[in-house]
């Protein structure tokens, strides 16, 4: 019997920002930072990195690891893979355009999930990843986030 095979399905945004790559790569990677765009409602919950690369939010009492940055090749490209369960991949890539840095966001592993979460992923954070790039742009000029509720 012969197995069907998905196609690798993805979700990519970019953005260009007016701002050198060093200060976007500082706020894409400093866990200090990331939250303030990301999620700017819980910008007050703590997310620190471990030795190995672990990204783990603390909410009170609470520690739940949310990400492991398996590549990272400071100031262009980083690569996370979610936790607990490794199965999306979501990779950045900075490249400096016009005097500013083009920012591009690359989520994978979609085909992995289950045909109804994977919908889920894609409806929903397909439009979470162009707000949350809008929030990075804003939040690096100094300006008011957009989308405070964040992705």
């Amino acid at each position: 019997m012969k197995q069907a095979v998905i196609r690798e399905q993805v979700i990519e945004r970019n953005i260009w920002i007016d701002r050198p790559r060093e200060r976007v790569w500082a706020a894409v990677t400093d866990p200090g930072q990331i939250m303030h765009w990301f999620a700017p409602d819980t910008a007050a919950v703590p997310v620190r990195q471990d030795e190995n690369g672990k990204l783990t939010v603390y909410a009170g009492d609470m520690a739940i690891d949310i990400a492991v940055i398996e590549v990272c090749e400071p100031p262009r490209y980083f690569t996370t893979r979610s936790l607990p369960d490794r199965v999306l991949t979501t990779r950045y890539w900075l490249d400096e355009v016009r005097g500013g840095t083009q920012v591009t966001v690359r989520m994978g592993g979609l085909e992995a999930l289950p045909p109804e979460v994977r919908q889920q992923h894609l409806e929903v954070d397909t439009v979470g990843w162009e707000q949350a790039l809008k929030n990075l742009e804003a939040y690096v000029c100094g300006l008011p986030v957009p989308f405070p509720q964040g992705f």
